[in-house]
């Protein structure tokens, strides 16, 4: 009986385990953060002026998550036209995001990991280097970063940090 009572409490505990996504502007204008995932609804938050932030929690297995941030220059829901930071997080034993033009560039991004051992990254413009941001022109997979740690979050800055 304790047996199962400790396997119920375990898995009740993982499926409660969230990855926290955090959006900051640093635009000096006004924008929106999107995060969109395969496994919720498209959401968004108003970010204000500079120093704004939004945070969303996504359940420990999310996968196929995309963020970004814009003020109407990138419409619809995947934000064609915007920088973007991608991210999969289904596999529990490591998390792996990175930013991509794939969509085109809009704004200058930084991204770093909640866990201050894992490494984020930056692109800084329409030509920043594959290592930095992923881009159809060079698939080389240098811009992706993994974090071994379990349910990390990562923080996206708008314009640099």
């Amino acid at each position: 009986m304790f047996t199962k009572l400790f396997v119920l409490a375990a898995a009740a505990a993982t499926a409660m385990a969230q990855h926290q996504v955090t959006v900051y502007n640093y635009c000096g204008q006004a924008k929106a953060a999107h995060v969109k995932n395969a496994d919720f609804d498209y959401v968004s938050g108003y970010l204000g002026t500079n120093g704004g932030s939004y945070s969303v929690s996504l359940p420990a297995l999310a996968s196929s998550l995309i963020v970004f941030g814009e003020s109407g220059e990138c419409p619809g829901v995947d934000g064609p036209g915007c920088t973007r930071l991608e991210c999969d997080f289904s596999n529990p034993s490591y998390q792996q995001c990175n930013l991509s033009r794939v969509a085109g560039y809009s704004i200058p991004l930084a991204w770093s990991w909640t866990d201050g051992s894992c490494t984020g990254g930056h692109c800084e413009s329409s030509t920043c280097p594959p290592s930095d941001a992923w881009n159809p022109d060079s698939d080389d997979g240098s811009s992706l970063r993994q974090c071994n740690t379990a349910n990390v979050g990562v923080n996206l800055y708008l314009c640099g940090a």
